[in-house]
């Protein structure tokens, strides 16, 4: 069987402790969900850390994930929410329409939604 590669995206506003905490708890969050599907494999996290917005130039752990969907170097991103990716929906469907160009997937665990192209879901 060949494994759909999944990276996590985390993404935190906070700093110090409190947002080192909730950074771990959301990607443990999406580990457990890729644990419990047989066929996927974990391949990559990337993580942004004091952070209240993805849509600025500082958010390399994006930025750099962005990069990768393009390389074709996985098949889903899992997010624990969907206000971790962003809280303006029309940045979510932005950046669901860039990466499906690259064939890849997101699931919100939160919601248990799946936004595909090939599954007509969002």
């Amino acid at each position: 069987m060949c494994k759909k590669r999944a990276v996590i995206y985390a993404r935190t506003n906070r700093g110090g402790f409190e947002g080192e905490h909730q950074l771990y708890s959301r990607i443990q969050i999406c580990k457990r969900y890729i644990e419990s599907k047989e066929d996927f494999i974990l391949v990559d996290t990337y993580t942004e850390r004091g952070l209240s917005a993805i849509g600025t130039k500082q958010a390399k752990g994006f930025e750099c994930m962005m990069r990768d969907a393009e390389h074709r170097a996985f098949d889903f991103v899992i997010i624990s929410s969907m206000d971790v990716l962003s809280s303006n929906r029309a940045y979510i469907l932005k950046t669901f329409n860039e990466l499906s160009q690259y064939d890849v997937d997101i699931y919100f665990v939160k919601e248990k939604t799946l936004m595909s192209r090939y599954k007509g879901e969002i």
